[in-house]
């Protein structure tokens, strides 16, 4: 059983430096009544740094979990990515005829940010016969239940809070925001950060730097 209280808050200026970030970005259908599903996005850096048993934490830096219309949706997507500073990839589920991706794009391709499969920024999240509660109970337990999930207390409360509601309720409630965190795990079980040490700043390395493979992430 997962809970809310195993995310733990940290105040953004404790986030360290230095993290990679993935944006992951769960779509739903058209909100015209403001009672549809919600979206859920979410910018997240990831610690290329693993403890002893070769894990790392991750940080919820950005969040949104809302009812959107599909007009509105690319551009505060847009708006959440240029805050956030240098985004490594952008994850978007993929079920279907969706066009999600094709509208977000464009909506970067205004500000001068270009996503594509090709330019290996742009990743297409496919539910690859899994449903979320199976993904959500793959994914989540291991580093929820040892301390590697923290989410920053500069996210607003109505979003904080939805997503650990999300956590206390599984699987009996919604689960977009667990969602995007799964995803995450999808995405970077072959992104290979062993690279990172030649970005380091003068600060000493804490703990040893890991190839983000699923075993390395979530420790199974």
């Amino acid at each position: 059983r997962l809970s809310g209280e195993l995310i733990k808050d940290i105040e953004p200026q404790f986030i360290p430096r230095n993290r990679f970030k993935f944006m992951v970005i769960d779509g739903a259908g058209d909100d015209k009544t403001g009672k549809g599903d919600a979206w859920a996005v979410g910018v997240i850096g990831v610690e290329p740094y693993g403890d002893d048993l070769g894990a790392s934490r991750i940080f919820i830096e950005d969040l949104l979990i809302s009812p959107l219309r599909e007009e509105e949706a690319p551009e505060e997507i847009a708006r959440m990515y240029r805050r956030n500073g240098l985004i490594m990839q952008v994850g978007i589920e993929k079920v279907g005829m969706s066009t999600v991706e094709i509208h977000v794009a464009n909506a970067l391709a205004k500000y001068g940010v270009y996503l594509s499969v090709d330019k290996m920024n742009l990743v297409l999240l496919r539910p690859a016969g899994l449903d979320n509660q199976t993904r959500i109970s793959k994914a989540l337990p291991w580093p929820m239940f040892n301390g590697k999930i923290f989410l920053s207390t500069a996210i607003p409360s109505v979003y904080a809070d939805r997503l650990r509601q999300e956590a206390d309720k599984f699987p009996f409630w919604h689960d977009d925001g667990l969602t995007i965190l799964a995803y995450l795990y999808t995405m970077i079980k072959d992104y290979h950060l062993g690279w990172f040490d030649e970005y380091e700043d003068e600060e000493p390395q804490r703990g040893k730097v890991v190839e983000m493979g699923r075993s390395s992430v979530t420790g199974y």
